[in-house]
C-alpha cells in the first residue's frame, strides 16, 4: 500500500482538479499501520472534522486536523477502506470552495413516448435527478 500511494502521491494538483481532504488522525493511524505493522485504520473518518450540517468544524488547521491528498491518492485509500465522506476543496484548505458536483440531470422516459419526434420540441418535458 505504501509503494501504491507514494507512486500516485503529488505536492501539486492541476487548477482543475480537488485537493481532497482527509481526517490526519486516520492518515496517522494509516501511517502506523503501514510503516510500523500497527492495527487496520478502518473507515476513513472525515465526519469528525464536520459538523451535524456536514460543515466544517471551526478552527481545523492543516497539518493539525487534516491533510490533503489528490484524486488519485483518495481514490485508492477509498476502494481499499471506504469511508468519507469525500471533501474535494479547491484549495488545500478545508474552508475553501467544495468541489463536489451536482448530480446530472436526466430526462425521464415515459412509457409509450417516442422519444425521437419530441426530442427538442418540449422545454417544459419532466426531468429527474439521477
Amino acid at each position: 500500500e505504501w509503494t501504491a500511494i507514494n507512486s500516485c502521491d503529488s505536492k501539486a494538483v492541476s487548477e482543475d482538479e480537488p485537493w481532497f481532504i482527509i481526517s490526519k488522525v486516520w492518515l496517522d493511524t494509516w501511517l502506523c499501520f503501514v510503516q510500523e505493522d500497527g492495527p487496520l485504520p478502518g473507515k476513513i473518518a472525515n465526519n469528525s472534522l464536520l459538523d451535524s450540517n456536514l460543515q466544517p468544524l471551526p478552527n481545523l488547521r492543516r497539518g493539525v486536523n487534516y491533510r490533503g491528498v489528490n484524486k488519485r491518492v483518495w481514490d485508492l485509500f477509498t476502494s481499499w477502506y471506504g469511508g468519507g465522506p469525500p471533501l474535494p476543496r479547491k484549495e488545500l484548505n478545508i474552508y475553501s470552495q467544495s468541489m463536489l458536483t451536482k448530480p446530472a440531470i436526466r430526462p425521464r422516459r415515459v412509457a409509450g413516448s417516442r422519444t425521437s419526434q419530441s426530442r427538442g420540441r418540449n422545454q417544459n418535458s419532466q426531468h429527474e435527478q439521477v
